[in-house]
C-alpha cells in the first residue's frame, strides 16, 4: 500500500457516502480494501462513474454535455461488467481451489509436456553416453603445451571420479516447483542479530475473503447499476433517431502480413550483351591460355610425395678422440633431395663432407648454422670429419636421426645414446677428467631448467612433471631428474636409468613432461635439490576423499582453476612433507528419486498406465517396484533401451546403475472406465518428489468432482456456475426482456464453454432487443 492507494480508496468511500447513504460508504470502503490488488483497473472505472454519476445530478437532463456525460458512464458501466464478471469467477474458483490463485502459472512445468520432455532427454543422454564412448582412450603420452595454455587435462577427469566401492550420499530430491516470490528490502542497515516475523493467513481465510469479495463486488455493481438504470432509466435512454448503443467488446488488432516474391533458384542468369561481346573479341590465336601454362608449371614444381621422408638413415658410426671427431652415416633417398648433415655452427661443424668416397660438391649452409647436401636417388655413404671445440660439453644434433648409432669415444662420455643404439634428437660429449678446463673455450651459458611436479591424489595416483627450459634456446639440454620415491615414468619417451629420467632437450624446445604413477603412502616427502641447474616448483591436486595435513614450507599460492591447488616454490635444499588419510563416508541414502509421473489412460474395459522415473544412485543395485494389484506389465525401458525384465506377482525389480538414468514402465490393469474412477497405486519403494498424476479422460466423458490432495486437480465448471447463478438472479429482475431466473440460469448454463466475453455480448443482445 501507498500513500496515492489509501487516498483513492478513502475518496471513492467518501464520495459514495456523501452521494447516497455512509453504509454504501462503508461497503465500498470494505469492498476496495479487499479487491484494490486483485483487480488492478477496478478502481479507476469506479471513479469514472462516481465522478459521472455526481455530474448528472447537477446538469440538465435535456443538454448535449449531459447526453455526452450519460453515454461516458453507460460506456463505464459495461466495461464494469467486463472486468468484474471474470474476476468473480477466478475468486470463486479461488475460493473452491486454492492452487487457481495463478491460473496461467503452473507449479512445475505442463504435466501434458512430460512425455515429450522425457524423450528429449532420453535422446540427449544417449548422445551424450555416444561421445564418451568414442572419446574414451588410453592415456596418452606427453604432448607439447605452451606454458601459459598449461591445464592438466588428465587431472580434471581423475579428480572427479568416485570411488564405486563407496557409500556416496545421493542426498534427498529437490523440489522443483515454484508459486509466488516476494522480495523485502530495507532503507537502512540491519543488525545480524535482527529478525522479522511474518502473519501469513490460512487457505482456509482466503477461500473464505474470495467468497466475501465476491459478495461485495456483486453488491456493489448492482447498487451502481441500479442508480444509474433503475427507475426512470427509459428517459434516460431515448430510443429515437436510428442510433443504437453500441457495446464494445474488444478490439481487434491485426497486423497486414507483407509476403515477398522470391525469385525461384533454378532461374538462370541472362548474358548482357556486352559479355557476348567479349567472347566475340576472343583470339583463337593465343594457346595455350594462361590457365593451362600455370597448371603446368604448378606439375613440374611440384614437390616430390615422400616429403618430408624422401630419405632416412639407417646407421651411424662416430669415432672421437681428444680433438677430432669423425662421423660415417649411410644415407638411403628415394628421390633427388637435400639431407640436413649432423652438428650445428655454434657446437661443431665438419671440415672435410665426403660423398661416396668423394668431396661433396653441393652443399649448403643455413643462417642457423646447418649444413645441408644434396643427394641423388639410391644409396650413399657419407664421411664427416673436423676438430672438436676446446670445450668441457659438446652437443650434435642429429637433424636426420639414424636407426642405429654406434660410438667409439676416447677421453669423452656420451650421452643421447640408447641400449640398443637408438639416439636422441642430439647427442652430448662431456670430455672427461684428465684435461685442465682452463685450456678451454669459453661456451655457452650453462643449462638451467625448472622442473614442474603435480602431485594428482585421486582414486588412482599420478605424478605430471614438466621440465622447463629457462636459459635461452640454441644449445641441447641432457640432464638426470631423479624421481619421487614410489614414482614410476609411464610415458613411453622417457628412458630411466637407475631411479632417474634422462631428459634430452633439442636447442629449439623449451619445455618437455611425462607422467607416471605414484605409489600410495601415508607420508609423502619433497626435497629441492641443492645445486644450480634445476630449480623446482611443486603442486598438489587432492581430490576430495583425501585428507592432507601440510608440514614444512609454506603455500605461495592457495587456488587454480577456481579450486584447491597449493603451489609450492622451494629453496634449495627445502623440504616439505605431506600427510595423507582418507576419512570414512558416512551412510546413508544411495538412491533419490527426483521427479516420477504416472499417466493414466482408462478406456472402455481395460486402463494403460504409464510410470515415468528419473532417479540418481551412487552406485549399482537392485530395487523393487510394487504395481497395483492384477496389473500386467507391458515394457520396462531404462534410458530409453528396451529390458526383458519379468513381473514377479505384483513387484518389478529394476537394474540400478551408478549415476543419472530414466525408467519407464507399462502395465494394464482390467478395469475400465466408470461412474467413479481411481488412479491406480504405484508403491516406489522410496519417497518421492515433484509427483505429477495425469488421467486422460476419455472425450465423452464429463469430470464433475475430483478427490485427493489439496494442490491436486480442480474442476473449473464450478466457479462458472456459481457466478452465472448470481448474475441470473440479477438478469431475471429486469423487465427490459421476458426472461426469468431460470430463463437466464439455463442459457448461461449453454453457454458455460465459452469466454465471458461472447456471454456478455448475449446478454447485450437480448437487452438491446428489449430496448428496441
Amino acid at each position: 500500500w501507498t500513500l496515492l492507494d489509501l487516498f483513492i480508496v478513502l475518496i471513492m468511500a467518501a464520495a459514495i457516502g456523501k452521494l447516497w447513504h455512509w453504509g454504501w460508504g462503508v461497503l465500498t470502503l470494505a469492498t476496495m480494501i479487499l479487491i484494490y490488488h486483485e483487480a488492478y483497473p477496478s478502481h479507476w472505472v469506479l471513479l469514472n462513474i462516481i465522478a459521472a454519476i455526481a455530474l448528472l445530478r447537477v446538469l440538465p437532463v435535456l443538454g448535449w454535455f449531459s447526453r455526452t456525460v450519460r453515454f461516458y458512464r453507460n460506456i463505464s458501466l459495461i466495461y464494469l461488467l467486463i472486468i468484474a464478471l471474470p474476476f468473480m469467477m477466478q475468486q470463486v474458483r479461488q475460493s473452491i481451489y486454492p492452487q487457481l490463485e495463478h491460473p496461467s502459472k503452473a507449479l512445475e512445468g505442463h504435466p501434458s509436456k512430460a512425455l515429450e520432455g522425457y524423450e528429449i532427454e532420453r535422446n540427449l543422454l544417449n548422445r551424450k553416453r555416444r561421445l564418451e564412448s568414442s572419446k574414451a582412450s588410453p592415456i596418452p603420452p606427453y604432448q607439447h603445451i605452451p606454458a601459459e595454455e598449461w591445464k592438466l587435462g588428465l587431472k580434471s577427469q581423475q579428480m572427479l571420479r568416485i570411488d564405486p566401492n563407496a557409500q556416496v550420499q545421493t542426498g534427498p530430491g529437490l523440489p522443483q516447483w515454484k508459486w509466488r516470490s516476494i522480495t523485502m528490502a530495507w532503507s537502512g542497515p540491519t543488525l545480524q542479530n535482527q529478525s522479522i516475523h511474518l502473519w501469513l493467513l490460512s487457505p482456509t481465510v482466503n477461500s473464505i475473503l474470495s467468497g466475501v469479495r465476491v459478495i461485495l463486488v456483486a453488491i456493489l455493481a448492482v447498487f451502481l447499476l441500479w442508480v444509474s438504470w433503475g427507475t426512470g432509466s427509459r428517459l434516460l435512454f431515448k430510443p429515437k433517431a436510428s442510433t443504437v448503443p453500441l457495446l464494445l467488446v474488444g478490439v481487434l488488432l491485426s497486423l497486414p502480413l507483407i509476403s515477398q516474391a522470391e525469385t525461384s533458384p533454378n532461374q538462370a542468369p541472362i548474358a548482357e550483351i556486352g559479355e557476348m561481346d567479349k567472347l566475340d573479341k576472343l583470339s583463337f590465336n593465343a594457346f595455350p591460355p594462361q590457365s593451362l601454362l600455370d597448371e603446368l608449371q604448378k606439375r613440374l614444381l611440384a614437390p616430390p610425395d615422400c616429403l618430408p621422408h624422401c630419405a632416412s638413415s639407417p646407421r651411424l658410426q662416430l669415432e672421437l678422440d681428444n680433438n677430432h671427431l669423425t662421423a660415417r652415416m649411410e644415407i638411403h633417398s628415394l628421390t633427388s633431395t637435400a639431407v640436413p648433415l649432423p652438428g650445428v655452427a655454434k657446437q661443431w661443424l665438419p671440415q672435410q663432407v665426403l660423398l661416396n668416397g668423394e668431396p661433396a660438391q653441393a652443399l649448403l649452409r643455413q643462417k642457423n648454422g646447418q649444413i645441408w647436401l644434396n643427394v641423388t636417388k639410391g644409396i650413399h655413404q657419407v664421411q664427416l670429419a673436423g676438430t672438436l671445440p676446446k670445450r668441457h660439453t659438446v652437443q650434435l644434433p642429429l637433424p636426420l636421426k639414424p636407426h642405429f648409432v654406434e660410438i667409439k669415444a676416447t677421453g669423452w662420455r656420451v650421452e643421447g645414446v640408447h641400449e640398443n643404439g637408438i639416439a636422441d634428437e642430439q647427442l652430448q660429449f662431456t670430455r672427461e677428467q684428465g684435461e685442465s678446463l682452463a685450456e678451454l673455450e669459453m661456451g655457452n651459458l650453462p643449462p638451467f631448467v625448472q622442473i614442474e611436479r603435480t602431485l594428482l591424489l585421486g582414486l588412482e595416483w599420478q605424478i605430471e612433471t614438466r621440465v622447463v627450459r629457462k636459459t635461452p634456446k640454441g644449445s641441447a639440454i641432457v640432464l638426470e631428474i631423479p624421481l619421487l620415491k614410489g614414482e614410476s615414468v609411464t610415458s613411453e619417451n622417457v628412458r630411466v636409468e637407475d631411479g632417474k629420467a634422462l631428459i634430452n632437450l633439442s636447442p629449439q624446445k623449451s619445455e618437455t613432461g611425462w607422467i607416471s604413477v605414484f605409489e600410495k603412502q601415508n607420508t609423502i616427502s619433497l626435497t629441492a635439490p641443492d645445486n644450480t641447474v634445476r630449480s623446482e616448483v611443486w603442486r598438489l591436486d587432492a581430490s576430495a576423499i583425501w585428507h592432507v595435513e601440510i608440514e614444512g614450507i609454506p603455500v605461495v599460492h592457495h587456488q587454480a582453476e577456481g579450486r584447491w591447488l597449493p603451489q609450492w616454490r622451494p629453496w634449495p635444499g627445502e623440504t616439505l612433507t605431506l600427510h595423507l588419510s582418507r576419512p570414512k563416508g558416512v551412510t546413508g541414502q544411495v538412491l533419490t528419486i527426483d521427479r516420477s509421473q504416472l499417466i493414466v489412460s482408462p478406456g472402455q474395459r481395460s486402463t494403460d498406465s504409464q510410470l515415468l522415473l528419473k532417479l540418481r544412485s551412487s552406485r549399482g543395485l537392485q530395487h523393487k517396484i510394487k504395481l497395483p494389484e492384477n496389473a500386467q506389465l507391458q515394457t520396462v525401458k531404462i534410458n530409453g533401451k528396451s529390458k526383458p525384465i519379468r513381473q514377479e506377482g505384483q513387484f518389478v525389480t529394476l537394474p540400478i546403475v551408478p549415476g543419472e538414468q530414466k525408467i519407464e514402465l507399462r502395465f494394464q490393469q482390467a478395469i475400465g472406465m466408470s461412474q467413479y474412477f481411481y488412479t491406480p497405486s504405484v508403491e516406489l519403494g522410496i519417497d518421492s518428489v515433484n509427483t505429477h498424476i495425469e488421467v486422460k479422460m476419455p472425450k465423452e466423458r464429463w469430470i464433475l468432482f475430483t478427490g485427493g490432495k489439496a494442490i491436486g486437480p480442480a474442476v473449473m465448471i464450478w466457479g462458472i456456475l456459481i457466478v452465472i447463478i448470481l448474475a441470473s438472479v440479477g438478469l431475471g429482475q429486469i423487465s427490459l426482456t421476458p426472461l426469468k431466473t431460470h430463463h437466464w440460469l439455463l442459457l448461461g448454463v449453454v453457454l458455460s464453454q465459452v469466454h465471458v466475453t461472447l456471454m456478455l455480448c448475449v446478454v447485450a443482445w437480448f437487452m438491446a432487443l428489449g430496448w428496441r
